[in-house]
């Protein structure tokens, strides 16, 4: 590593040029900074060669974060590692950049290396000392700065892409006596890795969950064109109180409180809790589906009588017969999400919903979008009770027929998480990505959120309070009745035009149609492709190693191309990145043989997308004759 003379730069010339390059999200961390201010907290000296040796100050000391020879500590340092067979590496501490620079001098194009530095002044410091131009040039140095809630927006929005498969299979390095911070990296890596695999979780079903709801959806479209949008309720509660009802076990404590609500706030049920609620006489004021499962309209639709002022909020991709069947007011709800969204510009106004991963989340975002403040969540345990109950006494649950699905729930792996009385409880997994999607959706909410499960777990955001305080400061004024609003908003519906919307959705499909045949046969001869170059290989023909990653990487810009927002992207979107990930474990592609597995799991990849295509093409068509039909 070539490093001038350091004694004599003009430092703040260097930080400027440097703030200039350094990606927004980072520049925006540290622009607020007082300059001044980071000296009292780093402390720079010189090595008997001129070069800077960061101390930072710890207590009444200072500690030094380079040895006397930073040069040859990061040399030997970084001689220790294999980048040969790293892909992503995990890099703990800037090292006061040396550290980094000599890993640009291994660099290699398929290498990633994400730094986090979660003391922001040694990172500021180091960019009054280094040009960081050639790490930023490769654009394979990524920078997370401060601690996980200071960096965790810009980290979630690089991880929400295609990029997530860079983060997917890391190796983890301490720089040079970072290692004293080894506490705040250990709670930071384990914050990062829950948010990475929920975002795993997110990317998407199988290609029979997508159907499913797409079918749901076709077959809904009279619903949708025959009730009012949802955003004909945005604000129309504004500072209402609104109570979310889950099904945790702590319901059973609050069934008789919810009773005090009626009139002077909102109650919305979650599907599972409906149950509980109607045994003991409680009626809310709309029932919340989200899953497309037939199970949810067996459970909760098929045997129970529901009064016609109750109100149904419910996504378009719901099991059809639950809006057949209901006798209240219906509102369907679209996601924003790319299947979702396509019907939407047909059939809807455009308004969708994120909805999160659980009917709680959608209730919560509706209800933020109609005003409401505070949105109070009862039940919403998100841990087992004190006797190891997953869900209340009385609901759908602790019916017999149930005891293999609470079995399940059961054998998940068990998460510890804090509860808000500050005791450490028992949760599991995919309660644990429901709370995460709870924080990360209540952090841009400008709504109070009040938890009122004591013995939950702690959902950050929220604040804690007891359901009968809530009730006694906030249920005070009479609301007007949700049925009798949306009654007044169905009236002045337009069905002639609504209608007609139909039509255009059809001819949407039958376009779409001719695109996937299309797609397909771009997939098939793709497949050709890799496998007269695999037929090679095996057999034992020279390939030219350059010829054969030009091949690699045009079929990996073809992959790309079935991400398009033109094409529906839920469906092929787990098949990509399943397919990035296996190519990912490969390693860096510098020999033959990683590149002959590529080209396979490239191959592997274009004969689903083929199928998928094919699928579609089916799908589409009977969606198109079912809509003549209507």
């Amino acid at each position: 590593m070539t490093i001038r003379h350091f004694a004599n730069v003009d430092r703040d010339k260097m930080f400027q040029k440097n703030m200039q390059i350094l990606p927004d999200y980072v520049r925006r961390q540290i622009e607020p900074i007082d300059r001044s201010d980071v000296w009292n907290h780093v402390d720079i000296i010189y090595s008997p060669e001129g070069l800077p040796i960061c101390k930072i100050k710890q207590g009444e000391s200072f500690l030094s974060m380079n040895s006397s020879d930073p040069l040859q500590q990061a040399k030997h340092w970084s001689k220790q590692l294999s980048l040969e067979n790293i892909r992503t590496l995990f890099i703990y501490g800037c090292g006061f950049g040396y550290p980094l620079f000599e890993l640009l001098e291994q660099f290699h194009k398929d290498n990633v290396f994400v730094v986090f530095e979660p003391n922001i002044p040694i990172f500021v410091a180091m960019l009054h000392y280094f040009d960081v131009a050639p790490l930023l040039r490769t654009q394979r140095f990524v920078f997370f700065l401060g601690n996980y809630e200071d960096f965790s927006e810009s980290f979630v929005s690089i991880i929400s892409t295609l990029d997530l498969v860079f983060f997917m299979i890391p190796s983890i390095v301490y720089t040079p006596n970072s290692r004293i911070f080894k506490r705040e990296y250990q709670q930071m890596q384990k914050q990062i890795f829950a948010r990475i695999q929920l975002q795993v979780f997110l990317f998407g079903n199988d290609h029979y969950d997508a159907l499913l709801g797409f079918h749901n959806t076709i077959e809904n479209s009279r619903e949708i064109v025959a009730n009012p949008y949802i955003s004909s309720l945005q604000g129309k509660y504004k500072d209402v109180p609104v109570f979310i009802i889950a099904n945790g076990p702590s319901l059973d404590r609050h069934l008789q409180d919810i009773k005090n609500i009626e009139g002077r706030g909102l109650v919305f049920c979650c599907e599972s809790a409906i149950v509980s609620l109607l045994k003991n006489h409680i009626k809310p004021d709309a029932i919340f589906v989200l899953e497309r499962t037939p199970q949810n309209y067996q459970n909760y639709f098929a045997s129970i009588e529901y009064p016609d002022d109750i109100s149904l909020f419910a996504y378009v991709g719901a099991d059809p017969r639950i809006f057949k069947k209901f006798p209240g007011e219906r509102i369907p709800i679209f996601r924003a999400e790319n299947n979702s969204l396509f019907i939407n510009q047909f059939l809807g106004d455009g308004t969708g919903f994120y909805a999160g991963t659980s009917v709680a989340h959608m209730a919560l975002e509706v209800a933020v979008y109609m005003g409401a403040n505070p949105v109070v969540l009862v039940g919403q345990d998100l841990a087992y009770g004190p006797d190891g109950d997953t869900h209340s006494k009385q609901s759908f649950y602790a019916d017999p027929s149930q005891k293999e699905i609470v079995e399940k729930i059961k054998a998940e792996p068990a998460v510890y998480l804090q509860s808000n009385d500050g005791a450490l409880i028992r949760s599991n997994q995919t309660w644990y990505q429901f709370k995460l999607v709870f924080e990360q959706m209540i952090k841009h909410m400008a709504a109070n959120v009040i938890n009122t499960t004591e013995k939950g777990a702690r959902i950050e955001g929220t604040t804690y309070d007891s359901l009968p305080n809530v009730i006694k400061n906030y249920v005070k004024n009479p609301v007007v009745r949700l049925d009798a609003l949306l009654k007044e908003e169905k009236k002045a519906l337009d069905l002639v035009m609504r209608k007609s919307r139909l039509n255009n959705l059809t001819e949407e499909l039958k376009k779409y149609i001719l695109a996937y045949r299309a797609l397909s046969q771009t997939a098939w001869q793709r497949k050709v492709l890799c496998e007269r170059l695999l037929d090679d290989a095996e057999v034992g023909i020279s390939l030219d190693a350059q010829m054969l990653y030009q091949q690699y990487e045009s079929n990996a810009k073809e992959i790309l191309q079935f991400m398009s927002p033109r094409l529906h992207a839920i469906y092929f979107q787990p098949l990509v990145v399943y397919g990035l990930y296996k190519i990912y474990a490969l390693g860096p592609l510098r020999s033959m043989a990683t590149l002959v597995k590529a080209l396979e799991i490239q191959y592997e990849v274009f004969d689903y997308i083929q199928f998928i295509c094919e699928s579609l093409v089916r799908n589409f068509q009977i969606a198109a004759e079912k809509l003549t039909d209507f």
